[in-house]
């Protein structure tokens, strides 16, 4: 998925335009901290009560928190001043953890969006929550929450400020939570971490009734990226590859021969991740390859 972000001990959001959030237009703008009762321990559940209710165009400023604990982080040798409270009160208050280990921030309902809609996540800003990030490895069996048709775990370097990821709704509201915050990574994330961290994302959402998607998709400013998801590496780059060819018929106007000969020539299939029980393949395609308008 994207990110998780975390603070203090209650949900704090503001809704007055000098002090916490902007209006412009009828959009608002949020700030979610995490809190035991604003998080979501290693599962996405439809049923899960909102933490946030945001309108389509709104904006929301999240807080993530580092995947660890505050006792391996001193073990490290962290000081324990540098442990975040957020993190200390999460680790003793959540006893509802499992089957994932990372700490999700939200959910968070978008009024208006429906099963088989697609929710736009604008990911305007990303800045560092603390001065600190680790990485490690772990042997033997571990759980993680794998990517799916929902995004979930998706460890997609190339997600930045900047950057717009396409969702596929499943639940009403559709139920945004964002963690798992890296400063860095490769892709492929070969030892299970990256260098993990909390951030603060700012991200807008917009419900959008004219897509239909089966699996998430993304937008830099200078490539579009479709995703394959699954067990096998080889079912993976097949999903990427027809995504973007699906991608390039229903965008681009395209014919399907030639949406298949444009993503063999122009565009590169990368390994988003290999750790997480499904495996991630996506594949940019650059937009400076198209120089005039789209045919009708």
């Amino acid at each position: 998925m994207i990110s998780r972000f975390t603070f203090l001990t209650t949900l704090f959001f503001s809704l007055l335009c000098s002090v916490f959030a902007q209006q412009c237009d009828g959009q608002q703008r949020y700030t979610l901290k995490p809190t035991p009762k604003t998080v979501a321990w290693g599962y996405y559940d439809a049923k899960a009560a909102p933490v946030l209710r945001v309108k389509s165009g709104d904006t929301v400023e999240i807080q993530t928190l580092i995947t660890n604990s505050p006792k391996r982080l001193e073990d490290a040798g962290l000081p324990p001043d540098q442990v975040e409270q957020s993190l200390r009160d999460i680790t003793d208050q959540v006893k509802d953890k499992g089957p994932g280990g990372h700490i999700l921030t939200g959910p968070i309902y978008i009024e208006g969006a429906e099963i088989g809609d697609v929710l736009e996540v604008k990911i305007l800003a990303i800045k560092l929550a603390i001065p600190y990030a680790y990485n490690a490895f772990g042997a033997g069996r571990f759980n993680s929450a794998p990517p799916w048709i929902m995004a979930g775990n998706l460890d997609n370097k190339d997600l930045v400020a900047g950057t717009t990821l396409y969702i596929p709704v499943h639940a009403p509201g559709a139920l945004f939570e964002v963690g798992d915050g890296h400063a860095g990574q490769g892709d492929g994330e070969v030892d299970i971490t990256a260098l993990e961290t909390s951030l603060v994302g700012t991200f807008q959402f917009i419900v959008r009734k004219d897509l239909r998607l089966k699996w998430p998709r993304a937008e830099t400013p200078t490539h579009y990226i479709t995703m394959g998801l699954n067990d096998d590496l080889n079912a993976c780059a097949t999903l990427a590859v027809r995504e973007m060819i699906d991608f390039l018929v229903t965008e681009k106007h395209l014919s399907r021969d030639d949406a298949y000969m444009l993503s063999s020539v122009a565009a590169d299939l990368h390994i988003t991740e290999l750790v997480d029980g499904n495996k991630g393949v996506h594949m940019m395609l650059p937009k400076s390859i198209f120089v005039g308008s789209s045919p009708k």
